[in-house]
């Protein structure tokens, strides 16, 4: 008989990450433009997300190529429309320092800490890191956790067959090649899971409940074509109906939404929003780690 396990289908920009989504405000966003040498090449905050990140969100997001690739391609097109193309080493250079600071203030925030420690040691849990992100994430997400002394795997890594799996496994839409909202990413997080826990029995058997905590967006600087309050809500239904129709039963969503105010407000305020959400959302997540 299969053993019933309940599955975290859990965000990461925007939910476990609030650093991600500060890195990409205007204030901050020019500084990191400065010091990365793209403002030396002429690319100012709104045109690096109509010129750069736009154009290269798809790619991006849904192939291996990385962002310091997509992004080189972009910043070469931009300079060439611009009149003032720049040597490829130069530009190559540019980009992939500021994909390098952008990582590198995208840390899995310390208020998460304590629930997922608790998730990675429940037996009966498996928490998937669920994002729509570039290649670099994957590596990126697994270094946080394995600080925090959480083993994780890629999602297309090798099936487990080890009694204990592990806990957290991660499902990039750039290793899978779709994004969250299409049934094709949770198609693919089906067939890997299968190998691990399935052992002959029905599939929609092993669950006994699967919770979803993301922001759907909903918290992404306004020049981000991904984010905006009718976006996010859309691809939160999108999301919920994917996930019921292929891996079942229906899922609990807790809709991790930071209010406008606080957003704009920024700074403390922004903060403690943000903790308050996390307090909540973990209470929302005890189920998962109860034995």
């Amino acid at each position: 008989m299969t053993r019933k396990i309940k599955l975290l289908v859990i965000d990461f920009a925007g939910t476990l990450s609030l650093e991600t989504l500060l890195f990409g405000q205007d204030e901050n966003l020019a500084a990191e433009l400065e010091c990365s040498g793209l403002a030396a090449l002429g690319v100012s905050p709104g045109i690096f997300w109509k010129e750069l990140v736009l154009p290269g969100w798809e790619e991006g997001s849904l192939t291996a190529r990385g962002y310091t690739a997509v992004l080189a391609e972009h910043l070469c097109v931009f300079a060439q429309n611009r009149g003032t193309p720049a040597p490829e080493a130069v530009i190559h250079a540019a980009a992939s320092s500021f994909a390098e600071s952008y990582f590198t203030h995208s840390p899995v925030e310390n208020a998460w800490k304590e629930t997922l420690t608790r998730l990675a040691a429940a037996p009966g849990a498996i928490t998937l890191i669920a994002t729509d992100h570039y290649a670099e994430a994957t590596a990126h997400i697994r270094g946080l956790l394995s600080a925090w002394n959480i083993s994780s795997r890629p999602l297309l890594s090798a099936a487990e067959t080890a009694v204990r799996p592990t806990p957290f496994i991660i499902a990039n839409s750039a290793d899978l090649g779709a994004h969250k909202a299409a049934a094709a990413f949770w198609k693919t997080v089906k067939a890997s899971l299968e190998k691990s826990f399935c052992r002959g029995g029905c599939f929609q058997e092993i669950f006994s409940a699967i919770y979803i905590v993301d922001d759907f967006g909903f918290n992404e600087n306004a020049a981000d074509a991904y984010g905006g309050q009718e976006k996010a809500l859309r691809r939160r239904e999108k999301t919920a109906a994917r996930v019921k129709d292929v891996l079942g039963p229906e899922p609990e969503v807790f809709s991790f939404f930071l209010e406008g105010r606080a957003r704009a407000a920024g700074g403390k305020i922004l903060r403690e929003t943000y903790n308050a959400m996390v307090c909540r959302a973990s209470e929302f997540l005890a189920p998962c780690s109860a034995s």
